[in-house]
């Protein structure tokens, strides 16, 4: 219904002016488009109640189309996530939902807040591993303390920002990156280098696929450089990006770059379509609650006014400029981040100081290991070498003994042989005796028969006796 609304607005505008045919065919298209896609989601969620990852996804997802909206109903959604992302221990979806809290809250003006969620989402990012999301956070912080003032750590942070977006080649955020560090270095007075800065951002977008969201403010930055210069050229670049934030539905955008035609329009001394487009750049930053673009606004119509010599009113603008100013920027809220970047900081050196004390611990551990480790291999190379020695010497022993039962053998065959010389000798003699009277008794003429056929037997049987070796004397 409000988008039914939203274009018959532009119908009508349409009809008032031939000028603004192509601008409200992309608009309507654009927004119709980002509706569809945001109704889609709003279904998927309808038809996913299960509280895990995907829902997480789905709601930051919802969060990130509300974002240059409704930074309130982004919030939500993103805090929604973060507490599912929470209760299911789910790294990447806790910050990614810290992170999409913390740029909603950077655009209404809430630094304090915003730094803190993007420290929280830093501080997981860098445990995880999470890259892309660390980068986005280092960005946030970037914006957030260019807003503070704090130039030089806008410039750290933006810096390890582009490097983590480089390593990841994601151009969509290296474009943004990009436009940030213009604003940065133009803080620095560093004109030509914004400059260079912007139209690299610029050209990411053309040569690359990147989100339609900030193109408006990449185009609205060189117009920035420009009104230093050229008016009208300014004035083009501001109207271009009027076109692309409507066209994208960037209503952040939108308001600060209505204003900034307005700002263009008082230097070309066109007063009255300036008092025109500040005051409704004022009113679509009361509507968003964007007290950024609500101090821009009142900056800008102090000018008008001291330009137009109505110094009553530049007055009270001026007073309503620096009440939104000390309320984004005051002595308490410094303090405040101060506090807990230092905080962050403590966090960071106590888990380095963890991280410290457990390789200190799995090197007294290396250490032990490797000390027990050597002594039991030198307690083994004792204990071989022992059992090496024992063995040595039980071979050694087992050869003496060997040879000392050799040498008794051999001493007892020794002994076995002059025993039996012996006793071969002392058998020797007596058988020499008989036999020389059998051999008588044989070669006589009065020998008997049975005496002729016996005796030469007995005869050689000791003859055999008496020549036989003594080691065979058993055998016979």
């Amino acid at each position: 219904m409000l988008i039914f609304k939203h274009q018959q607005h532009l119908v009508g505008l349409f009809f008032k002016s031939n000028r603004l045919l192509f601008v409200f065919l992309l608009c309507s298209s654009f927004v119709y488009a980002q509706s569809d896609s945001l109704h889609r989601l709003k279904v998927q969620l309808v038809l996913h109640p299960e509280d895990d990852s995907i829902r997480v996804q789905l709601l930051n997802s919802v969060s990130h189309l509300y974002q240059y909206e409704n930074f309130h109903e982004s919030i939500e959604y993103a805090e929604q996530a973060l507490k599912i992302a929470q209760t299911i221990h789910y790294p990447k979806g806790i910050a990614t939902s810290y992170y999409r809290i913390s740029i909603c809250l950077w655009a209404l003006g809430f630094h304090e807040s915003s730094i803190n969620k993007a420290l929280l989402a830093i501080q997981l990012s860098e445990k995880d591993h999470l890259t892309n999301e660390l980068s986005e956070s280092y960005r946030v912080l970037a914006m957030n303390y260019r807003d503070q003032q704090s130039i030089e750590k806008a410039s750290y942070y933006i810096q390890e920002s582009e490097r983590l977006a480089l390593t990841l080649k994601n151009w969509d955020l290296l474009s943004r990156i990009y436009n940030t560090y213009g604003l940065i270095e133009s803080d620095k007075k560093n004109h030509e280098i914004s400059l260079q800065l912007f139209r690299k951002a610029l050209q990411i977008t053309q040569e690359h696929s990147t989100y339609p969201f900030h193109i408006c403010q990449i185009l609205s930055n060189i117009g920035e450089y420009h009104l230093q210069h050229n008016a009208d050229t300014a004035l083009t670049y501001f109207s271009n990006a009027l076109a692309k934030a409507r066209e994208s539905g960037n209503r952040l955008a939108e308001a600060g770059i209505t204003c900034d035609i307005g700002r263009t329009l008082t230097k070309q001394k066109k007063y009255k379509e300036a008092d025109d487009y500040l005051h409704r750049g004022l009113a679509l930053s009361y509507r968003l609650g964007l007290k950024r673009v609500t101090r821009h606004a009142y900056n800008a119509l102090v000018e008008l006014k001291t330009q137009e010599g109505k110094l009553a009113e530049s007055f009270t603008y001026l007073k309503s400029y620096y009440d939104i100013r000390d309320s984004l920027l005051n002595a308490t809220k410094t303090r405040q981040i101060v506090e807990l970047e230092a905080r962050f900081a403590n966090e960071k050196i106590d888990q380095k100081i963890r991280i410290l004390e457990k390789e200190k611990q799995v090197e007294a551990m290396w250490r032990n290991f490797l000390l027990v480790g050597s002594l039991f291999l030198l307690i083994s190379i004792v204990v071989i070498y022992r059992l090496q020695q024992l063995r040595s010497k039980k071979t050694k022993q087992l050869l003496a003994t060997q040879e000392k039962l050799t040498a008794q053998l051999q001493e007892t065959d020794a002994l076995k042989s002059r025993f039996f010389a012996n006793i071969s000798h002392e058998f020797r003699t007596p058988l020499s005796l008989i036999i020389a009277p059998i051999e008588d008794k044989i070669n006589s003429p009065g020998i008997s028969d049975h005496e002729a056929k016996i005796l030469p037997n007995f005869m050689t049987k000791l003859w055999c006796l008496l020549f036989q070796e003594p080691n065979n004397l058993d055998n016979f």
